[in-house]
């Protein structure tokens, strides 16, 4: 059986990671819709949680969103993940009530195309980031924030931007090279492989075997046994 080998081998491994990197380029970027805010009120539930209704502006944000959820985190218990039901233009409810107290991070996530934005609910105080607390009041209004802005308390906004990104390519090239090592070891493997199948001889026929006139065939013998 052939096997490909030399660039050729290469050819969809490297389309592959073309596509790959492409996608990561177009996807990963993300933005907040300039001006977009949401108002939120908030109903107790019990044991520290509150259900919340809220109001997203412009409205068309959350109603042509793919995702418009809330999410729970970093407390003892599991996380709360779950989508908000629409009430009205613009106007969502959650479905899970959400904790507001202690360790626990709260938010609502809206994400609409490469528009990724979040509504911060609840977020302790962290001295050691630092970082302030966000209260839940019965009622307020704020604006939307990036997910990652949230999502990344503890990263350093006074560092410089080269340096971050000096980071992200640094390890982008580690992975580039484990691929590539990969990729040449597995083409070896195929190429020992497909060479010791070219050496191998095809196996020998089947010949027949002769018997000499003085020993009586295997059959002569078989008739002689059933006539006694």
């Amino acid at each position: 059986v052939a096997r490909p080998g030399g660039a050729q081998a290469w050819l969809p491994a490297a389309g592959a990671v073309v596509v790959f990197a492409a996608l990561l380029a177009v996807l990963v970027p993300t933005s907040v819709p300039p001006g977009s805010s949401a108002s939120v009120s908030l109903t107790p539930a019990g044991g520290g949680r509150v259900q919340a209704m809220v109001t997203v502006r412009p409205a068309s944000l959350a109603d042509d969103a793919d995702l418009v959820q809330e999410l729970a985190w970093q407390g003892r218990e599991r996380s709360v993940q779950a989508p908000l039901r629409r009430v009205a233009p613009g106007v969502y409810r959650t479905t899970e009530p959400l904790p507001v107290s202690g360790s626990w991070k709260a938010l609502i996530r809206i994400q609409s195309g490469d528009a990724l934005a979040d509504v911060p609910v609840y977020l302790p105080a962290d001295p050691a980031i630092p970082a302030p607390g966000i209260a839940a009041p019965p009622h307020f209004e704020r604006a939307l924030v990036s997910d990652s802005r949230l999502m990344q308390r503890e990263r350093k906004r006074d560092v410089p931007g080269w340096l971050w990104a000096a980071g992200i390519g640094s390890v982008l090239v580690m992975i580039g090279l484990i691929l590539a090592i990969l990729g040449w070891s597995l083409d070896r493997v195929a190429r020992l492989a497909g060479r010791d199948d070219a050496t191998d001889s095809p196996p020998r026929n089947r010949q027949e075997v002769t018997w000499p006139d003085s020993c009586p065939t295997p059959s002569a013998t078989s008739s002689a046994r059933s006539t006694a």
